[in-house]
């Protein structure tokens, strides 16, 4: 993941990540995610996937694909 969180579009606010994929320690990854450090995408991983969640106002943004 970039080290750059590019702010909201909607409301400026910064973002959090989105993992996709099957963590290997599946506990550690919903505690990051109940902490708000995450949010877990699914295991299905496409180009398409949005890379940032903005928790201000929910709003899903960036391309995985875009990273490649």
């Amino acid at each position: 993941m970039t080290s750059q969180r590019p702010a909201c579009p909607h409301c400026g606010e910064q973002p959090i990540p989105i993992m996709y994929g099957y963590p290997a320690n599946m506990a550690v990854a919903f505690e990051a995610e109940r902490r708000g450090e995450i949010v877990i995408g699914g295991c299905v991983v496409d180009d398409d996937n949005p890379i940032w969640f903005c928790r201000a106002c929910g709003r899903r943004y960036g391309r995985l694909g875009d990273l490649r």
